[in-house]
């Protein structure tokens, strides 16, 4: 095992321990017997993680490297038209799903992040990403879908960005190289399930600057009673850090000024969307259980 290669999958096993360490997990509380003269642990279950404690996490396990060559299916079923596969890190509990019209194989050699030179090979496929049982009942509540490799303005930039909405021609080998092939990212758009009805209630999708092109916040949102109607919608500028205010809202749903939503449209989508039907349809004709996504932690 080379020196990069353990370190990627010691990162991987580090940051998964961190993702599972806010899900639902076991506790102790002091207890008194019925005269109130011992205490003694007895079990309790913390609750699991909600989307504003997910989300930051998430987002930093999806900027790691993929351990592709320790990346092994799980499970896969066909459910309607497609097929859902489960795919865990070995010796690891599930945390990728895929969807594919075909039957899949190599998720190490087929999971893609972008779309390369002369198209995708056969057999790999874009549509993909992190999924998590955060109580742990066997089926996802937390899914995040990738939307691809976007230049990101970075944190405390100063002066100005290339414009990337000028066309191609209008940018140079040094921009390029100096500017935006290091600031690109992976980024994904966020659903979750925080009171696990089956239906999703908080979202998240990266923005773009209309005017420049660049990936430079966020916007997430929350139905925060729970009713079906999200409530809730804030802006945010670069990872989280700075609160803009509060979204707008027109005929297509939240919106916010001067910015576009990357990879999630309408934002947030509609309450019935299919991805967590078909993906729990598919867990429940696997029978995975809270066991297959905590793996070596369970």
């Amino acid at each position: 095992m080379t020196m990069i290669f353990a370190r990627t999958v010691l990162l991987w096993v580090s940051a998964m321990t961190l993702v599972l360490a806010g899900c639902n997990t076991k506790a102790t509380k002091p207890s008194e017997d019925a005269e109130g003269l011992a205490a003694e642990s007895v079990p309790a279950v913390a609750p699991p993680m909600n989307f504003d404690e997910a989300l930051p996490r998430v987002y930093a396990l999806s900027q790691l490297p993929l351990a592709r060559s320790e990346l092994d299916i799980r499970c896969q079923q066909k459910v309607r038209d497609l097929y859902v596969s489960f795919v865990g890190i070995k010796d690891g509990g599930i945390f990728v799903v895929v969807l594919t019209k075909g039957e899949f194989e190599n998720p190490g050699d087929n999971l893609y992040t972008h779309t390369p030179r002369g198209g995708l090979p056969e057999g790999a496929t874009l549509d993909w990403g992190y999924a998590l049982d955060r109580n742990f009942d066997g089926s996802i509540d937390y899914l995040a879908i990738l939307d691809g490799l976007n230049p990101v303005v970075p944190d405390n930039w100063e002066g100005e960005l290339p414009n990337l909405r000028g066309g191609r021609e209008l940018l140079t080998d040094q921009m390029l190289k100096e500017i935006i092939f290091p600031n690109t990212r992976l980024l994904y758009w966020h659903i979750a399930d925080d009171d696990f009805d089956g239906h999703h209630d908080s979202a998240a999708t990266s923005t773009r600057n209309v005017n420049t092109g660049w990936i430079d916040g966020w916007m997430v949102a929350q139905d925060r009673n729970f009713d079906g109607l999200y409530d809730l919608c804030k802006v945010f500028q670069g990872q989280f850090r700075t609160e803009l205010g509060n979204c707008s809202v027109d005929s297509t749903g939240f919106v916010a000024p001067d910015r576009e939503p990357s990879g999630l449209r309408p934002f947030p989508p509609a309450r019935d969307h299919w991805v967590f039907d078909l993906i729990n349809e598919g867990a429940g004709k696997c029978g995975l259980s809270g066991a297959d996504f905590r793996g070596a932690s369970k």
